[in-house]
């Protein structure tokens, strides 16, 4: 399956935030390659393509990824407890 996803050479584990914004670069992958990117290299990624390689809503173009981001307070648990996960 390829995978809609967009890439951030310029972000690492999030220790820049100046560059999170811009400078994402829309690709289509595979499962592999992405987690060859992320979770081996620490970049950032994100779950939709964006226009102008600007990361913003107004800019979020769609895709073919669902990403649920579980870390902190939030559990599997919760996260399959909302009304949107019951509705899959």
């Amino acid at each position: 399956m390829t995978l809609q996803i967009a890439l951030n050479p310029n972000c690492k584990n999030k220790e820049s935030p100046e560059a999170i914004a811009s400078g994402w670069l829309n690709v289509e992958c595979d499962l592999e390659y992405l987690l060859e990117w992320a979770a081996a290299k620490g970049l950032c990624w994100a779950a939709t393509h964006f226009g102008s390689r600007h990361r913003s809503a107004a800019n979020a173009r769609g895709s073919n990824v669902i990403a649920v981001d579980v870390d902190g307070d939030c559990t599997l648990e919760a996260f399959w407890a909302t009304e949107m996960a019951q509705q899959f």
